[in-house]
C-alpha cells in the first residue's frame, strides 16, 4: 500500500509564469504562425509564377520581320525562312495553374489541360511541342523506404496523348486506352512539386503522328495519374506550347492553324 495522507489529494507543483511573459509567449507564437503561413502563400505564388501568362498567342512583332526584309532587301519569303532557322515561331500556349490548391487526382486518370486540335494547315507549319507540369505526390509512403525520394516506386505520374477536341478537361479518362507517351513519374514520397518538361520537335514520332489523325482529334493532352488507394498526384500547374513558323504579314493567319 503507497504511504501518504489518506484523503489529501495529489499536487503538481511548477513554476508560476506571470501573465506578461504568457502574453508574450502566445504573441511570438501567433506572429511565428503567420510568418509559416505567409511563407507557404510566398512559396505558392512563386512556383505559379514560373508559368507566366498561360493562355492565347505569343506572336514575334511584325517590325522584326520588316527590318529584315528592309535591311537585307531579301524576299518576303527567303525573310520567312530566316526566321523559321532562327526559331522565331508563333506560340499559341494553353494551360491552368490552381491558384487556390493543387489539383489531387486520387486512384485515377484525369486529363489536367489540352491545346486546341490543330488544322490542316497547323500540320504544315507546326515546328514543336512543348508539355510542362509542376506537381508531387502524397508526400509519403508505406513503400519500400529505399526507393523513397527517387523516381522508383512511384505510383503517380503524366501522360502525354492526342485527345478528341470534344473531351473536357477534368474529365476521367482510361489512360490505358490512350496513344501516349510517358511525360516523367513523381518522385516517389516527396512534397516539394518538381516541374517536369518533354520537348517534340519535327521528326519525333509525336510529332510524325499527328497526320495520321482525323480533324478535331489533334489536340495535345496531358493526363495526370494516380494508381493504388493512398496515392494522390498533386498538380500545381501545367502548360502546353504549340510552336509554328508563320509570315507575320498578318496576325489572323496564326488563327488557321487551329481547329477551334
Amino acid at each position: 500500500m503507497r504511504g501518504g495522507r489518506p484523503g489529501r489529494p495529489f499536487v503538481r507543483i511548477g513554476t508560476i509564469v506571470p501573465q506578461a511573459a504568457r502574453d508574450m509567449a502566445a504573441q511570438q507564437h501567433n506572429e511565428a504562425s503567420h510568418e509559416s503561413t505567409q511563407s507557404e502563400a510566398d512559396k505558392q505564388e512563386a512556383e505559379l509564377d514560373e508559368f507566366g501568362d498561360l493562355n492565347g498567342w505569343d506572336i514575334p512583332e511584325t517590325a522584326l520581320f520588316d527590318a529584315l526584309h528592309e535591311t537585307t532587301n531579301m524576299p518576303p519569303e527567303v525573310c520567312v525562312e530566316v526566321m523559321d532557322k532562327a526559331m522565331r515561331w508563333a506560340v499559341h500556349r494553353s494551360g491552368r495553374k490552381f491558384d487556390n490548391g493543387p489539383l489531387r487526382i486520387s486512384n485515377k486518370s484525369v486529363l489536367v489541360i489540352k491545346s486546341p486540335s490543330i488544322s490542316e494547315a497547323g500540320l504544315k507549319a507546326l515546328r514543336r511541342i512543348r508539355i510542362r507540369v509542376k506537381a508531387h505526390d502524397q508526400g509519403w509512403s508505406s513503400e519500400n523506404t529505399s526507393t523513397q525520394g527517387t523516381f522508383e516506386g512511384s505510383h503517380t505520374w503524366h501522360d502525354i496523348s492526342f485527345v478528341d477536341k470534344d473531351i473536357l478537361t477534368d474529365d476521367r479518362v482510361d489512360s490505358d486506352t490512350l496513344d501516349g507517351t510517358l511525360l516523367h513519374y513523381n518522385r516517389h514520397a516527396s512534397s516539394s512539386a518538381e516541374t517536369f518538361e518533354q520537348v517534340f520537335d519535327v521528326g519525333s514520332d509525336f510529332i510524325e503522328a499527328l497526320p495520321k489523325r482525323a480533324p478535331g482529334t489533334r489536340s495535345v493532352g496531358l493526363i495526370s495519374s494516380a494508381r493504388y488507394p493512398g496515392w494522390t498526384n498533386h498538380v500545381v500547374a501545367a502548360e502546353i506550347e504549340l510552336f509554328f513558323a508563320a509570315t507575320f504579314d498578318d496576325d489572323s493567319q496564326v488563327e488557321q492553324f487551329l481547329d477551334d
